[in-house]
């Protein structure tokens, strides 16, 4: 049986299992077992490395058994077929590789020395142009689709190789440094510019810098290695981009952090490193705040606040922290505009009342009692006005006569006599008026009296009474 483990899917392990037994076979993760794929309808004949197309939920490979085919199933259960590979070469295909991205399988033909590709879509596919790269006997392939390059493993010539994608030929890379003894599968690490393989008779694992720079064999001390084939990477979260905090900017408001971005699996490179649980955590100012572990909180005092998210897999975690974000404290809101001073009950008792012939009051009876409610302590200007008659001319009520003519309609209309102030209590005021103004007592007549509160420099609505004076 020649084992090939695969992605994860769904939590599952996946591999294929070549004569006599002819299966794709899988395991779950969390221990509880496994079985065997339906794979009705597609071709199995030694079955030779699987790739898995999660977006489409299919699991892909090669026969090798001579049946000249890249078959699939579903990982739903529900059976399989073969890929339609149209004008391309299928000759002992030994290792797949899915870029579902661009919609395409590609395969390396181990009898035929080509690495061809099948269209996703039914609609058949061919052989790539690989220019001066070594093929011979190739087993196993990866591509890096952000590199737009194909690496595969030459059992033949023990030689790593490339082409690119867009079909204008390929290389061999350089392996100083690594064991590169019948390499069978290759995985790529793109991020750190790496790729690996097994060693099928050296009983190693080894890799190469894909810039040139040579490479070496991993220490794999306590590890099985009998003939080895077909390596995948799974490997801990790699962070792509620091959560982010938002929220209101005072004390009491609530902060949100988002996941942030974490770089997502490889598949066609045989590259897993998906996040696939987040943990989270605060801080302010750099002290960790204790119980904080939503991507909610509350900031109960000013300062500094930084969200940490921590992803892991099966394999490990990682954590990145965003930048930070700035608390102030609570502004105090502004005052409320003062209520406007009002009046109520404006009165003169008695209404009729003798003005008083001195400024001291007499003890004969003159003046009256001006009474009035107050909102608030205040200042009252009161004027004091008096009922005049006249003629009109002009729009107003004259005293004069002209000469030669005939009376004008007689008028009335009242005139200031003088103005003096109060300041008042809140509630009820009062005290006495004793009919005089600017020294001289008030004649007869028919009087107002008007009265404006002023507070804090603002006037109140005005408040009007009547009384009269007598002789």
């Amino acid at each position: 049986m020649i084992a090939a483990p695969a992605a994860s899917a769904g939590d599952h392990v996946f591999w294929s299992n070549a004569n006599p037994t002819n299966k794709i076979s899988f395991a779950n993760l969390d221990g509880s077992g496994g079985g065997d794929l339906t794979t009705t309808g597609a071709t199995m004949n030694q079955p030779l490395g699987v790739a898995i197309d999660s977006a489409a939920g299919r699991i892909y490979w090669g026969n090798v058994g001579g049946a000249g085919k890249v078959s699939y199933a579903n990982l739903d259960g529900t059976g399989g077929g073969d890929v339609v590979t149209g004008v391309a070469t299928v000759s002992q295909p030994a290792g797949v590789a899915v870029d579902s991205a661009a919609g395409r399988i590609y395969w390396a033909n181990a009898l035929g020395n080509k690495i061809s590709f099948a269209n996703l879509n039914g609609s058949g596919g061919g052989d790539l142009f690989t220019g001066i790269a070594t093929l011979s006997t190739p087993v196993g392939l990866a591509v890096d689709t952000a590199a737009g390059r194909i690496y595969w493993a030459n059992q033949g010539g023990n030689k790593i190789s490339f082409a690119n994608l867009n079909g204008s030929g390929g290389g061999d890379l350089s392996t100083t440094g690594a064991t590169v003894n019948t390499p069978t599968g290759v995985a790529v690490d793109p991020a750190a510019g790496r790729i690996y393989w097994a060693n099928f008779l050296a009983n190693t694992i080894s890799y190469t810098n894909l810039d040139g720079s040579g490479g070496g064999d991993l220490p794999t001390a306590g590890a099985t290695l009998n003939h080895s084939v077909f390596p995948i990477l799974l490997q801990a979260p790699r962070g792509a981009g620091v959560p982010v905090v938002s929220g209101g900017a005072v004390v009491g408001a609530t902060l949100s952090c988002t996941q942030g971005t974490w770089a997502p699996d490889l598949p066609a490179s045989f590259d897993y490193r998906a996040a696939q649980s987040f943990r989270y955590g605060w801080s302010k100012g750099g002290t960790p705040i204790v119980g904080a572990t939503s991507n909610l909180i509350t900031a109960s005092s000013p300062g500094s606040y930084t969200c940490q998210v921590t992803a892991s897999n099966q394999t490990g975690s990682t954590a990145q922290s965003s930048t930070a974000f700035t608390v102030a404290a609570a502004t105090s809101p502004p005052a409320p505009p003062l209520a406007l001073a009002s009046l109520g009950g404006l009165s003169v008792s008695p209404h009729s009342l003798r003005a008083a012939s001195g400024a001291s009051i007499t003890a004969k009876r003159a003046g009256g009692t001006v009474s009035y409610t107050a909102s608030q302590a205040s200042i009252t200007t009161l004027t004091v006005l008096k009922l005049t008659k006249g003629f009109r001319r002009s729009g107003r009520c004259v005293t004069v006569r002209p000469a030669g003519q005939k009376q004008a309609k007689r008028c009335t209309f009242y005139r200031a006599v003088g103005s003096f102030q109060h300041t008042d209590k809140a509630g009820r005021n009062s005290f006495h008026f004793t009919g005089r103004m600017r020294g001289q007592k008030l004649k007869p007549g028919t009087y107002r009296l008007t009265a404006i509160p002023t507070f804090a420099g603002r006037s109140g609505a005005a408040r009007t009474t009547g009384f009269r004076v007598v002789r």
